[in-house]
Parts: C-alpha cells; structure tokens; sequence
C-alpha cells in the first residue's frame, strides 16, 4: 500500500483529526470516514446523507448546490447511484468522474451507376 501525505495548515489538520477520529454512529458516518480515506473511486454513498456527510466534512459548501441552474446534492447521489458517474477521492479530495462515449456511425451509401462486376476464375 502506498502512503501519501500533503503539508496543510494546522486548523486544517485539526479539522482532518477531528475527521478521522469522529464516531461512527451512523451508516452514514462509517461510509463518509471510509470515502475519505480511500484513494481512487469509491463505493457510491448508501445514502444521500451520507454524500452530504462527505462533502461538508471535505470542507465544500452544500449550500451553493441546486443554484443557477446546478445540480443539486440529491441529483449527485442519484447518478452516482446510477453509475452515471464516479466518486474518486484523492489524497481527501472529492472528485467527480464522469466517462466520456464517442460514438462513430456508419453507414453504406450506395451510387447511382455504379457497379462491382466479380469474374470467376476457371
């Protein structure tokens, strides 16, 4: 296993003890504190909650989501629930994946006048 690790402020360490140290009293809370010291794409949350937990104790602020068109957190935890996205954290970082499909179409176009003649041979 590979140990990474960050200088950050004191208040911010604090806050990351205090994370890592907190009680698991809820599914919610077990999920969040797993997730956050996972690296790489996480099991999606089992719970809209439990995504709140994550993201407020990552330090972003849930009450932006839903505005000016953005998506809301309930939205988020329906997609990663639909695999329509991926969570993935980094060193305590959230990320949101979402994979991209290229599709190439196809298709035969026959011309007017135009034809293949085959000759057998022998």
């Amino acid at each position: 296993r590979k140990c990474f690790y960050r200088w950050v402020p004191e208040r911010m360490a604090r806050e990351l003890q205090r994370f890592l140290n907190m009680d698991m009293t809820t599914e919610s809370d077990a999920w969040a504190k797993y997730a956050f010291q996972a690296e790489g794409v996480v099991q999606y949350p089992p719970s809209e909650q439990a995504l709140r937990t994550l993201l407020s104790r990552c330090g972003i602020d849930l009450s932006s989501y839903g505005d000016h068109n953005h998506q809301t957190v309930s939205d988020l935890w329906h997609e990663l629930l639909n695999q329509e996205s991926y969570l993935m954290m980094n060193s305590g970082t959230p990320h949101r994946i979402v994979e991209s499909l290229f599709v190439k179409v196809r298709w035969k176009q026959h011309r007017r006048g135009q034809s293949k003649s085959h000759q057998n041979a022998g």
